[in-house]
């Protein structure tokens, strides 16, 4: 009876076991199924924030460097072509053979100064003065002046008459009169003129062939004209009118004798690069300088305000690039900080996974394969997409501004744009922080145990709390904003010129990261002291 009822109870107690551990088996399968079921509808989330992670900063990377960089192109620019006293004007009391010789001189001076930056030069020759009739009880010495100015006919348009011809021997000089000129000295078309050269005395017969008029007085072509466009320049005692235009044979032996020179240097200021401005214009401001003291020149004037202006521009482009970049260094902050939170949630993830397989014998160089294909995939096709999507944005941008988009408004001129303004470094710099994050877990793969503890605690980030990595950043942020007080984040380097100090530019992303860990020191404290 005893082995009987051991035998069932024997059996009972190997009922209940299967039992049992069918009830066990059925909660793993449920277990298991659960978890399948949750990667099945949250894995591709994890992807897709990791990929729109990638896209939204490059995309606020690309649109503000693109958009900074032509900006501040386009506002130079419009300020060149506006500011006044940008040509450069020349001039002398010299002999012609003086003239012919410095000009060469001048020439290869400005292309020294300027580089690569186009320009023109065109010159002008004066006669020595003639003395006009002094009008009966006057204070004033009239006087006028013949001239002959390379490139007048396209600015200045005939009134009446002719343009002068060719001086014939013998016969009085042909000259054109301005239109105010002959009015207040009451000249006519083919009067002949019978004057004497105030200098030497030597006779002088003119004939006015016709009258001009400048097709637009304020054109900077007319600095070339040492008497500008009124008609008459009256200096001290003496009242000068003109200019007369002369054929060149006017200056040929028996003509007229040439008592000065001009030049006018036009300089393409639509050409020069913002980068080079402050070199240029103290390049330019140098040569400038050296036309006074240069005796082998014959005592040269020069009248411009570019030099002045080139170095104006050039210290407010590089404040105004140091304050870009304090804000483009805190913007590429928080747009690492948005990636690298999405990648490591990915990472996470996938480190699980890879410990599961790794337990069951997937070669790691397998799982590094994977990862880098996935992330890579991920990261490149946001990052393009991001370059595409923030050089467009900067267009959108600079229409908005009011400023020119610039040559090629394609989608290849944009994304051109757009790399141009230094968009692919934060780029490309999110590209490999998002794929080394991802693979990290791959490398060194870990137990299935070891994996849910890591992704629980969040090692990393605590480690950088414990290790005092915000206390270290907020102090530098701190030690910079000093500096800041004392300076500026545009400070005169050794050379004298202004430079971007990058301690001082990258304070406040200092700061701001500083800043950003606060909590992780501040809230295990204050649920320590909610506990008690």
């Amino acid at each position: 009876m005893r082995s009987v009822g051991s035998m069932g109870r024997s059996l009972g107690r190997g009922a209940s076991g299967v039992a049992a551990r069918a009830g066990r088996s059925e909660k793993v399968r449920g277990v298991r199924a659960s978890f399948v079921l949750r990667r099945t509808r949250f894995a591709p989330l994890l992807p897709a924030s990791l990929l729109l992670a990638v896209l939204t900063s490059v995309i606020v990377t690309t649109a503000l460097a693109s958009f900074g960089a032509r900006a501040l192109s386009a506002a130079v620019h419009k300020r060149l072509a506006i500011a006044p006293g940008t040509s450069i004007q020349v001039s002398g009391q010299i002999s012609a053979a003086t003239a012919s010789a410095d000009t060469p001189v001048i020439h290869s001076a400005m292309r020294s100064a300027l580089g690569e930056v186009p320009f023109t030069m065109v010159a002008g020759r004066w006669s020595d003065v003639l003395a006009l009739p002094e009008p009966h009880g006057g204070s004033q010495v009239p006087l006028i002046q013949a001239a002959l100015l390379a490139g007048v006919r396209a600015h200045a348009e005939l009134v009446t008459g002719t343009w002068p011809g060719r001086r014939s021997p013998g016969q009085p000089i042909g000259v054109a009169l301005p239109v105010t000129t002959a009015r207040m000295l009451s000249f006519t078309v083919g009067e002949v003129l019978n004057l004497r050269d105030n200098l030497t005395g030597v006779p002088a017969r003119l004939r006015v062939t016709g009258l001009f008029r400048a097709r637009d007085p304020a054109a900077p072509y007319w600095g070339l004209s040492l008497l500008g466009t009124s008609g008459r320049v009256v200096r001290g005692m003496f009242i000068t009118y003109g200019p007369m235009l002369v054929d060149p044979t006017a200056f040929a032996a028996g003509g007229l004798t040439a008592g000065a020179a001009s030049w006018l240097i036009t300089v393409d200021t639509g050409r020069i690069a913002p980068g080079v401005i402050s070199g240029l214009g103290s390049r330019l401001g140098a040569t400038v300088a050296s036309w006074h003291s240069r005796q082998s020149l014959g005592g040269l004037q020069v009248t411009t305000g570019l030099p002045q202006t080139l170095s104006g521009l050039g210290s407010s482009l590089v404040v105004s690039r140091s304050l870009l970049l304090v804000g483009s260094l805190q913007l590429i902050l928080l747009a690492t900080t948005v990636a690298a939170l999405a990648a490591r949630l990915l990472a996470g993830q996938r480190e699980g996974e890879d410990a599961l397989l790794s337990a069951r014998g997937v070669a790691r160089a397998q799982l590094a394969l994977a990862s880098l294909a996935e992330v890579a995939l991920l990261a490149v096709a946001g990052a393009v997409a991001g370059i595409v999507l923030g050089s467009y944005l900067a267009n959108l941008l600079m229409s908005v501004s009011g400023l020119p988009a610039g040559p090629g408004n394609g989608l290849v001129g944009m994304v051109r744009r757009g790399l141009a303004g230094g968009a692919w470094w934060p780029a490309a710099a999110l590209v490999v922080m998002a794929i080394i994050v991802v693979m990290w877990p791959a490398l060194r793969p870990v137990t299935p145990g070891a994996a849910r503890l890591r992704r629980g605690r969040q090692a990393a980030v605590a480690m950088a709390a414990r290790a005092g990595l915000d206390a270290a950043l907020i102090g530098l942020g701190v030690l910079a904003f000093w500096e800041l007080r004392r300076y500026s984040a545009s400070p005169r380097l050794a050379g004298g010129t202004l430079g971007i100090d990058p301690v001082l530019a990258v304070a406040p992303a200092l700061a701001l990261a500083g800043t950003a860990l606060l909590p992780l020191r501040a809230l295990p404290a204050a649920a320590r002291l909610l506990d008690s």
